[in-house]
């Protein structure tokens, strides 16, 4: 049961950082711009 629970939250961790490495590479020429 844990270990069930365990893996769930992994892949919804694993959803969550692949959003945010989009959002970065969408944002990355924004900064580079900037910078």
């Amino acid at each position: 049961e844990l270990r069930a629970a365990a893996s769930r939250l992994v892949v919804k961790h694993e959803k969550e950082t692949a959003a945010l490495l989009r959002s970065y590479k969408r944002l990355y020429p924004t900064w580079c711009f900037e910078l």
